[in-house]
């Protein structure tokens, strides 16, 4: 056999072995992971700013993206009390998002609220 004929048959094996394994590992990678979040994030956004849009006094709320926590869903801004970043939260959470979601809100310029919703924990959000 030539030399010629060993680099590629080697070559041929070793780009072989590679795409086996990074499709079998990509999906359940960090970052494959990530990405599938993002997708899910991405199709749920339009629906969760629909729904966030009628709420009365949620009108400097924004729905992003974020890389966080394996790929998320943001929802921040100003709020005029806590009432209404409650109702912005449950009314999130009422569309069973299968993802993360941060909750970053400012109530009256001088307080914060921050919540973290996993899954898993669908009826309370973290503080």
């Amino acid at each position: 056999m030539s030399r010629i004929v060993k680099i590629g048959v080697a070559v041929a094996v070793f780009v072989g072995v590679f795409a086996l394994a990074w499709f079998v590992y990509y999906p359940q990678s960090p970052l494959g992971k990530q990405n599938a979040n993002l997708k899910l994030a991405e199709k749920l956004r339009p629906m969760v700013e629909q729904r966030v849009q009628q709420l009365e006094g949620a009108d400097h709320i924004r729905v992003g993206i974020d890389t966080g926590w394996n790929g998320s869903l943001s929802v921040s801004g100003h709020v005029a009390n806590e009432h209404i970043a409650e109702v912005v939260i449950r009314e999130v959470l009422a569309t069973k998002p299968p993802i993360a979601v941060r909750f970053e809100f400012i109530v009256r310029e001088t307080e914060s609220i921050n919540r973290t919703f996993q899954p898993e924990d669908r009826a309370t959000p973290r503080p």
